[in-house]
C-alpha cells in the first residue's frame, strides 16, 4: 500500500466512518485489487495514526477484493444542489451523473451557461429559474431539465464560503444549541435532530455597530447536552472574499459546553456588508484544525453578520471628564456634568452599538437632568459630545 496516496478514508472517534470513495483514472481494471480496512480505539489513543501495516491494539483488521470495471455505459444527467433557495444570487450547483461523463453544459436558465462540472452560479435577480444539464462520454449523451429547481429571494448576503463542512456522525448529544452575538441570540437542535451542516445565512443574523477604537463584544456559544463537553470554533469572513482564513478565527475554545469570546472590532474587519460566521464544534478528542474542517460526531453552523464601523472622528477624551449619576440608578433617572465643559448632545446605545435615543443641547454647561425610564434594566452606553471632544460611559439601570 502506498500511503497517504492509496488512503480513500481517515475516520476518527465515531462508529460509522462514510467518504466517496473517486476511482482514479490511472487504476488497474479487470484484476481483483485489495482494500484493507484498519480499526482501532478512538480518542485520540493508539488509533490515531493508522497505518496500513499497523498492528490494532484493541480493534481489528480486514482485507476485501475491489474490482474495478471500465465504464462502458452512456452517461444518465443528474442534478444536485446543496441549497436551492439563495439570499445572495449564488447557487453552487453539483454534476451527480452517472456513469463517468466527460463533457458538461449547463443552462441557469437567466441566458448563462457553463461547461464546468460543478459550476458556482450568480444570479442578478431575483425570481425562479429551471436548470438544463447535458452530459456526454464515449457511450452517449443525455440530457436533464428541472422546472422551477432555485428560487433568489435576494441578492446582499454573504458570499459563498470556498468549501462546505461535512459530518460524518452527526451526535444524539453534539452539536450548537444557541448562539449570541450582537442582536443576534438564535436557539437551535442537536447534531442527529437537525443536521450536520447548517447554512442559515437567509434566516439568522446580527448588526454590531463599533462605536469606539477597540471595541469588543461578546460571542457566546452552548454546545452539547447533559456530561458532553465539546471543542469549538467559530470564523467571520470578515473581508467578504468567500475565503475563511486562519487569521479570521475568532474563537477556539476546548472540552466545554459554553464557549466564550471577545471579538474586537477594527474599522478593517467592519466592511458594513453582510459576511459570514461559521460555527464548528466536534467532540474533544478532535482538534478543530481550519474553517473547512470536517466534523466526526459535530455540527457546522453558517450564520449572516453586518459589522458597522460608526466610529466618530471626534477626539475622543477621558471618561473622567464628565460624571453620571447616581449610576447605577434604580429609577433611570440620571444626572449629567460636565464639569465646566460645554456638552452639545449626547446619545444612548444599547450594549450591541444600536443607537436608542439621543439628543442635541446647545451648549450647556450646568448640570443636565436625563429621564431614561422609558429603558427596560440593563447596561448600556452614552456618548457625550463636548466642546473638547468625544466621550463614552456606561450606564446601569437597575430597577
Amino acid at each position: 500500500f502506498e500511503d497517504p496516496a492509496e488512503r480513500v478514508l481517515n475516520g476518527a472517534n465515531s462508529q460509522i466512518h462514510t467518504i466517496n470513495v473517486v476511482i482514479p483514472v490511472t487504476a488497474v481494471t479487470d484484476t481483483a485489487l485489495r482494500m484493507r480496512v484498519l480499526s482501532d480505539f478512538g480518542g485520540g489513543g493508539p488509533g490515531a495514526n493508522l497505518l496500513p501495516c499497523t498492528d490494532p491494539n484493541f480493534g481489528q483488521c480486514e482485507d476485501y477484493a475491489v474490482l474495478v470495471e471500465q465504464n462502458t455505459t452512456p452517461p444518465v444527467a443528474k442534478i444536485s444542489s446543496l441549497n436551492k433557495t439563495s439570499c445572495n444570487g449564488y447557487i453552487q450547483f453539483t454534476d451527480s451523473s452517472e456513469f463517468v461523463p466527460l463533457s458538461w453544459f449547463w443552462s441557469f436558465g437567466d441566458g448563462q451557461t457553463s461547461t464546468t462540472k460543478n459550476p458556482l452560479h450568480q444570479y442578478f435577480t431575483t425570481g425562479t429559474y429551471t436548470v438544463k444539464l447535458k452530459v456526454q462520454n464515449n457511450f452517449g449523451v443525455d440530457s436533464v431539465e428541472m422546472p422551477n429547481y432555485v428560487t433568489i429571494s435576494g441578492l446582499t448576503g454573504p458570499r459563498p464560503a470556498n468549501c462546505v463542512n461535512t459530518v460524518a456522525a452527526p451526535g444524539q448529544t453534539n452539536g450548537v444549541t444557541r448562539v449570541r452575538f450582537g442582536d443576534m441570540d438564535v436557539t437551535s437542535g442537536l447534531a442527529a435532530n437537525e443536521g450536520g451542516y447548517l447554512d442559515k445565512t437567509c434566516t439568522d443574523s446580527a448588526e454590531v455597530v463599533a462605536l469606539a477604537v477597540n471595541q469588543t463584544n461578546p460571542l457566546i456559544v452552548n454546545t452539547s447536552s447533559g456530561a458532553t463537553r465539546e471543542n469549538c470554533r467559530v470564523y467571520i469572513d470578515f473581508n467578504n472574499d468567500g475565503f475563511l482564513a486562519a487569521n479570521e478565527s475568532v474563537m477556539n475554545s476546548q472540552n466545554n459546553n459554553v464557549h466564550n469570546a471577545n471579538i474586537l472590532l477594527t474599522q478593517a474587519r467592519c466592511v458594513g456588508v453582510p459576511v459570514r460566521m461559521r460555527v464548528i464544534t466536534d467532540t474533544r478528542f478532535n482538534a478543530i484544525t481550519s474553517a473547512c474542517y470536517n466534523s466526526q460526531q459535530g455540527q457546522i453552523e453558517d450564520y449572516r453578520v453586518k459589522l458597522i464601523w460608526a466610529v466618530s472622528n471626534q477626539k475622543q477624551i477621558s471618561s473622567d471628564l464628565v460624571s453620571l449619576f447616581p449610576n447605577p440608578s434604580n429609577t433611570g433617572r440620571f444626572t449629567l456634568d460636565g464639569k465646566g465643559q460645554m456638552i452639545t448632545g449626547w446619545k444612548i446605545l444599547n450594549i450591541q452599538g444600536k443607537e436608542l435615543v439621543s439628543h442635541s443641547e446647545s451648549g450647556m454647561t450646568e448640570p443636565i437632568s436625563l429621564d431614561f425610564t422609558a429603558l427596560a434594566s440593563g447596561v448600556y452606553q452614552i456618548q457625550v459630545m463636548t466642546n473638547n471632544g468625544l466621550i463614552n460611559k456606561k450606564v446601569v439601570i437597575q430597577k
